[in-house]
């Protein structure tokens, strides 16, 4: 919440814009119950992969549009991208759309202060902005390994 905060501050005029998906699974005691609200998250349109935040702020030039929004993952600071995370923002910026992880809040200012400066190149930011495509995947604390190691 402090990033969003933050956000809020820095960028008063797109508070708005800035959406939290409520896509997190939660936890609970697998009964009935539980697997119900799962099964009713699921016909609502909750999927696997999806970031926890879109920024929609259309980044243009004299020349177009360069990005039409942000999606941004958010992991603890000891946290792990998801396979299904890693393929839906690889498919966001492959559609034209800013695409970071975050590792901490910090992580989290930088990527936007790059997509903000216009300053993401069509692939997946992480925290330390390095990029990833295809072969390499950020694991704990934005390290990065390759796929196969």
């Amino acid at each position: 919440m402090a990033f969003v905060a933050w956000f809020r501050l820095t960028y008063p005029h797109l508070a708005g814009r800035l959406v939290h998906i409520a896509n997190e699974y939660g936890t609970g005691k697998p009964d009935g119950a539980y697997f119900g609200k799962l099964a009713k998250r699921a016909k609502m349109g909750v999927t696997k992969g999806v970031s926890d935040y879109f920024l929609a702020c259309v980044l243009a030039n004299n020349t177009g549009i360069l990005r039409p929004g942000l999606w941004l993952e958010m992991k603890a600071a000891n946290g792990t991208l998801k396979p299904e995370q890693e393929v839906f923002l690889t498919e966001m910026a492959a559609a034209g759309y800013g695409a970071g992880v975050a590792w901490g809040q910090e992580g989290a200012r930088r990527i936007v202060g790059r997509y903000m400066d216009g300053r993401l190149e069509g692939v997946v930011m992480a925290s330390n902005g390095t990029s990833f495509a295809k072969l390499p995947m950020f694991t704990k604390a934005g390290k990065v390994r390759r796929r196969g190691a």
